[in-house]
């Protein structure tokens, strides 16, 4: 069970190191070096992951094709990490529950493209509704169905909700600490 518990904190690793890496281009929260300085350490956590369990391999294979399809892989640090991961897997064979991989791949996209519907201004009027797609619930919603058909076990429910919960919390949490990461990557 202690093993569990490093994967969860390795889930909270990615989803706030993506987030930071991803305000570090769109709203420049950081200088870029540190968003260099940060994915080698996120793409190593991601390939042990992925080899250390087949559901999480299919949680965050699903992550990457998403994102990928959807074109959100958007900055020169997350297109060197995306061909790293890939090289990653197909080099030490990675194995992948395929149903939820699939699954989880097609949610995520659909998930991505009600996000930027609900970022378009005027689409929806309705400020809750916005609010509500911006949480991308279709993942969420299908690892919960994965797990009531055995698909999927509890402890892979609770990753990706510790990932989206760190995406979430990263930036609110950064802008607290800003000067002392400042000081720390400008040391």
């Amino acid at each position: 069970m202690a093993l569990e518990y490093e994967y969860l904190f390795l889930f909270v690793f990615l989803g706030a190191g993506l987030k930071i890496i991803d305000d570090i281009y769109d709203i420049k929260v950081l200088d870029e070096k540190s968003a260099y300085l940060l994915a080698p350490l996120l793409v190593l956590s991601w390939t042990y992951l992925s080899m250390a369990n087949e559901g999480y391999a299919a949680i965050l294979g699903a992550i990457l094709l998403s994102s990928i399809l959807t074109g959100k892989v958007d900055n020169s640090v997350f297109k060197l990490s995306a061909a790293a991961l890939i090289a990653m897997w197909l080099l030490w064979g990675i194995n992948v529950l395929m149903v939820p991989l699939i699954l989880l791949t097609l949610l995520g996209v659909l998930d991505e493209l009600l996000d930027g519907y609900g970022e378009r201004e005027g689409f929806l009027k309705n400020r809750g509704m916005r609010q509500l797609l911006r949480h991308r619930l279709g993942m969420k919603f299908g690892v919960v169905i994965l797990y009531l058909f055995a698909q999927l076990e509890l402890m892979h429910v609770l990753a990706l909700f510790a990932f989206d919960i760190a995406y979430e919390v990263a930036p609110a949490s950064l802008d607290r600490g800003r000067g002392w990461i400042r000081g720390v990557v400008d040391a």
